[in-house]
């Protein structure tokens, strides 16, 4: 059932090996919950959390870029910017959108930031910002 839907819904059948084993692949583009079924046995719902695509890079001296791609879009939406020292902190708000390979959107910003140079800055997504249907994330390290 992917997120926002209200019943589960069918996507597909396996057959099990010998030893009872079977595996089914999964692209998810959004978190979804799975629940399998064998004739009149069902097992408990499995929910797999999906983070929204991120990529944070400087552009230049003291401009850096972020980039969000999901199945849906984050315009509006606030990232923060977290320098290692964590009482500095700047909050980016993602400006643009444009569509990605289907289903998906790029959201993105780019702004400026004052920090010294070879300071090491991520990027945050909070749980409020993403919504229900993905989990809260963040970059790796970036030095301005």
């Amino acid at each position: 059932m992917p997120c926002g839907a209200t019943a589960l819904a069918r996507v597909g059948s396996v057959t099990s090996a010998a030893n009872g084993a079977w595996r089914w692949p999964a692209i998810l583009v959004v978190s979804t919950v799975y629940q399998v079924s064998w004739k009149n046995t069902k097992s408990v719902q499995l929910t797999a959390r999906v983070a929204p695509q991120f990529l944070f890079r400087r552009v230049r001296a003291h401009r850096f870029a972020v980039t969000v791609t999901a199945a849906q879009g984050f315009v509006g939406k606030f990232v923060v910017v977290q320098r290692y020292y964590p009482a500095n902190v700047k909050r980016v708000r993602l400006s643009k959108a444009r569509p990605g390979a289907a289903p998906t959107l790029v959201s993105s910003a780019s702004f400026g930031a004052a920090v010294p140079r070879r300071t090491r800055l991520r990027v945050l997504f909070t749980q409020d910002q993403v919504g229900t249907c993905y989990t809260a994330t963040h970059t790796g390290v970036v030095r301005a």
